[in-house]
C-alpha cells in the first residue's frame, strides 16, 4: 500500500483502481467524481454539505443518523417527506 501523508496536492486520476483505499481526514472539497464505482463504501463523519449527486444507482444506500437540512431528492424536500409518511403511517393506525 502506498501512503500519501500530510500532503497538499491536486491529483488527476484516470481510469485507476483505488479499491480498498482509506481516506482519514482528507479534505475533498470541491473534488469531482464521474464515471466512479463507489459499491460498498463507507462515508462515515463526513461533510457533504452542498453536495449534489446526479445520475446515480442510489439501490441499497443505508443513510442513518445523519442531518438533513434542506436536503432534497428530485426536489423535494426530504423533511416534507418524512412528515408525509408520519402523518400516512398514524392516520393507518
Amino acid at each position: 500500500m502506498r501512503k500519501l501523508h500530510q500532503k497538499t496536492d491536486v491529483l488527476d486520476v484516470l481510469d485507476a483502481n483505488l479499491s480498498g483505499s482509506v481516506f482519514k481526514n482528507v479534505d475533498l472539497a470541491g473534488a469531482k467524481f464521474r464515471d466512479v464505482r463507489l459499491t460498498g463504501c463507507t462515508v462515515e463523519n463526513a461533510n457533504l454539505r452542498s453536495a449534489r449527486i446526479f445520475d446515480a444507482d442510489l439501490s441499497g444506500m443505508v443513510i442513518s443518523g445523519c442531518r438533513l437540512d434542506d436536503m432534497t431528492i428530485d426536489g423535494v424536500r426530504v423533511s416534507d417527506l418524512f412528515e408525509a409518511y408520519m402523518d400516512a403511517r398514524e392516520g393507518a393506525h
